[in-house]
């Protein structure tokens, strides 16, 4: 699918437009990608984090989650980015534009990505990530073990007379056409263990925290970046670019 696809299908639609009618554009903006894994990948995701729980390699100091534990994993075989993220994650950065990402490359010069970094999150009821974005160009959350309900939390005194029920929820943040904050939330239950959500690293979102539950809630973040060993040297760059040349 290419990039402009949307932005041609509008204009030709202004040549169906007859005098005197009104119709509606609707303005497009870029998906998150979401879906769920394999028992084959959420067993090998599970082995990394008993792993990176013998080997011990906090990484809590280079995040802002305000939590129990942060820990280093590692994607062994690269299996998880070949599996799981590769394919659909360079579809995207072909697909939509990216240029709002962390990442000193345009997004129109390269496809080939890689994982960056690799993380588990430990968080206990009260801890929270607060509002932030990522590094890189795509980033992924991916929910390994929830212990609460969404609806039990939803109807706690914290949460049930507000106009905004939140609690233990993930949420993403992004200004509409007006430039006012607008939030979508994703509701946490057993039912999220092993989905995913994959989306541009410069979306901010944060995680509510949870109440009455004495459990752990374990999640796994991840970075991708354009591979800079692929970039197009100036002989492989395409002859015509559209520059314009001095007469």
């Amino acid at each position: 699918m290419n990039r402009y696809d949307d932005i041609e299908h509008g204009i030709k639609e202004w040549k169906n437009l007859k005098p005197g009618q009104w119709s509606a554009w609707e303005l497009p903006n870029i998906p998150v990608l979401r879906s769920k894994l394999p028992k084959p990948a959420y067993d090998f995701v599970w082995e990394r984090i008993e792993e990176a729980q013998e080997n011990y390699k906090s990484v809590k100091n280079t995040l802002v989650g305000n939590i129990t534990e942060s820990l280093e994993l590692h994607d062994k075989n690269d299996y998880f980015f070949k599996n799981i993220l590769k394919d659909p994650a360079e579809n995207y950065v072909q697909t939509f534009p990216t240029q709002c990402s962390k990442n000193p490359f345009n997004d129109c010069r390269l496809k080939d990505l890689y994982l960056k970094s690799l993380w588990v999150n430990f968080s206990q009821k009260h801890e929270f990530n607060p509002v932030h974005d990522h590094n890189g160009v795509l980033s992924f959350v991916l929910w390994m073990k929830i212990p609460t309900k969404w609806q039990e939390q939803y109807e706690l005194d914290i949460s049930k007379d507000t106009n905004f029920m939140c609690a233990s929820s993930f949420q993403f943040f992004y200004q509409n056409i007006f430039g006012q904050t607008r939030g979508i939330v994703v509701e946490m239950d057993e039912f999220m263990e092993g989905c995913i959500l994959m989306f541009p690293s410069s979306l901010q979102h944060m995680v509510h925290p949870f109440y009455q539950n004495d459990g752990y809630r374990i999640s796994v973040s991840g970075n991708l970046c354009y591979d800079i060993n692929k970039v197009p040297t100036l002989e492989n760059m395409p002859k015509d670019r559209g520059i314009m040349k001095r007469k």
